[in-house]
């Protein structure tokens, strides 16, 4: 066999021909082992730099490529007279699972852009486990009408070892929208009543009461001599007030936009006069400050004023 450079993973025997290296061999399988775990080919190459394992080309560190070769030389099966150190089923598995993550990587450059902003979920389908957002892919689309889910951004480019968090499919989502709508238009003000306003304790007549203490000891420092060592403690209650007054300022602007969401949320559900037939993309980018994705059978919707509602996925 005519063979300047054998493979990662084996070694030129007595006899010329290849056999497999005990060490590398070993992180051979491994490679393959993570990659059937769902581990990404960036992670891959990150785990095997943070252990000390030399690439093929003895570097520290190991490019994504080079993990990509290995896991699609058919020479670790046994091919071309190699000695196996994988098995055929584990090749093929991987190999489904590389080209699954390839399918999704492709989605996430296609949707991934401007044009993606046309979706009513896109930006607002948030990861329950990671915190990123979700992104738009087909799946059947042999199917009339076709199907869509959304996946974790993270889990496209990472793999299931950053973000195990799954799919959401589309239409069942627009259908559990639709009853989280009706719901809180039944109960809007129930709801509402159960919602805590951190602004709440905020009135104009606070800001009063702060502008009178406030002209009280302006008043007593400007009366003393600039150099009573009192002028200093009244300075210091001075800032103390001022800055409590900003803080209170803020709740009341705080309180207005609460009202604000509360009023734009009513007014458009009091355009439903039914439940409605189907999913509205407008309304739903109208109401819907984001969603959580929890799981495969857990989603929670977040209105803009602050109502939560949870819904089965099943």
């Amino acid at each position: 066999m005519l063979c300047r450079r054998f493979p990662f993973g084996y070694t030129k025997g007595d006899d010329g021909l290849p056999e497999i290296d005990a060490e590398k061999g070993a992180y051979v399988k491994k490679i393959f082992e993570m990659a059937m775990e769902g581990v990404s080919q960036n992670s891959i190459a990150e785990i095997l730099k943070k252990e000390g394992i030399r690439s093929p080309l003895n570097k520290v560190n190991w490019p994504k490529g080079t993990v990509g070769s290995i896991l699609e030389n058919k020479k670790y099966i046994g091919d071309e007279n190699f000695p196996a150190i994988v098995s055929k089923e584990m090749f093929e598995k991987v190999g489904q699972i590389c080209n699954e993550r390839k399918r999704y990587y492709n989605a996430l450059n296609k949707y991934n852009n401007k044009s993606n902003a046309q979706y009513p979920f896109s930006g607002k389908i948030i990861c329950g486990l990671c915190g990123s957002t979700f992104i738009r892919a087909g799946r059947n689309m042999k199917c009339t009408p076709k199907r869509y889910v959304w996946v974790c951004h993270r889990y496209v480019e990472n793999g299931r070892v950053n973000c195990s968090s799954g799919k959401m499919d589309e239409l069942t989502a627009e259908t559990k929208f639709v009853e989280a709508l009706w719901e809180v238009k039944k109960h809007f003000d129930k709801y509402v009543g159960n919602l805590e306003n951190p602004f709440k304790l905020a009135t104009n007549q606070t800001i009063s009461q702060l502008d009178t203490k406030i002209q009280k000891l302006i008043n007593q420092l400007e009366s003393l001599p600039k150099d009573q060592s009192d002028s200093m403690i009244i300075e210091e209650n001075i800032r103390k007030l001022l800055k409590q007054r900003t803080e209170e300022v803020w709740k009341i602007a705080g309180i207005d936009d609460f009202e604000h969401k509360n009023t734009k949320l009513k007014n458009e559900l009091m355009k439903l006069k039914k439940k409605p037939q189907e999913f509205d993309g407008e309304i739903f980018r109208k109401v819907i400050d984001h969603v959580t994705f929890l799981s495969k059978d857990r989603i929670v919707f977040h209105f803009i004023n602050g109502i939560e509602i949870e819904k089965d996925m099943k």
